[in-house]
């Protein structure tokens, strides 16, 4: 019994390796995308744009722990957010719809429910790979549980962010593909794109500003210190 556990445990975190990997690979497309929304937010602030950190090099990732978190931040924000665009597009795009054709009252609880499955699958997809990350370094003996598990809680809100954000996203996104005479899979393909876009636009927000004071504070409230390293890689 003694040598399954062991073997066990050993399995779970070779394949929490794999998944980070996967994951770290997936931080260049979630960087371009948002250093693509920063210049186009450029065009209506005035600002002149500048890349704030060069693209990370696929495994392992360089620049340090605070890049290493946001990286993983914003692979968790698009995949959540193409997910949940993908999964519910259609549904928020009846709730839309709604608005006109049963009312305010009606649409608003449409769109109400429909937000919070998508926010739901957010919140489902970067627990995850925040909890993969995290508990990895547990594992390792690199982190506690308490400080783990606090920094999981922050992730899983920039989920429910990032999720309710692509949900919308995808929703204008289907209604729009629809009205120009788009069907099936090509409205699917859309919307998870819009999705993953909408996720990681608000979310990049969440991770740039609240993010680590969240985080410091459910450390603390779950027994561990405000202030830790993030995980090793």
């Amino acid at each position: 019994m003694g040598n399954f556990a062991i073997n066990g445990l050993n399995q779970a975190i070779y394949t929490a390796g794999n998944l980070q990997g996967a994951a770290a690979t997936m931080g260049q497309a979630a960087m371009a995308v948002d250093q693509s929304f920063q210049r186009v937010a450029s065009v209506f602030t005035g600002d002149q744009y500048q890349a704030s950190y060069p693209y990370p090099a696929a495994a392992p990732i360089q620049g340090g722990e605070g890049v290493k978190t946001k990286i993983m931040g914003l692979v968790g924000s698009m995949i959540g957010g193409g997910l949940a665009g993908g999964v519910t597009h259609q549904q928020t795009a009846d709730a839309l719809r709604s608005f006109k054709s049963a009312g305010i009252g009606t649409g608003v609880k449409a769109l109400g429910l429909s937000t919070l499955k998508s926010a739901g699958i957010g919140a489902a997809v970067t627990g995850v790979i925040s909890g993969v990350q995290n508990f990895g370094s547990v594992a390792r003996g690199n982190m506690s549980a308490a400080d783990a598990g606090g920094n999981v809680a922050a992730d899983t809100i920039g989920g429910l962010i990032a999720g309710s954000a692509g949900g919308l996203s995808a929703g204008i996104a289907s209604l729009g593909l629809s009205a120009l005479g788009a069907t099936g899979l090509a409205v699917t393909i859309g919307a998870v794109a819009a999705g993953a876009i909408g996720g990681v636009s608000v979310n990049r927000f969440y991770l740039k500003g609240t993010r680590d004071e969240v985080a410091g504070r459910l450390r603390e409230a779950f027994g561990g210190t405000p202030q830790v390293p993030q995980p090793n890689q």
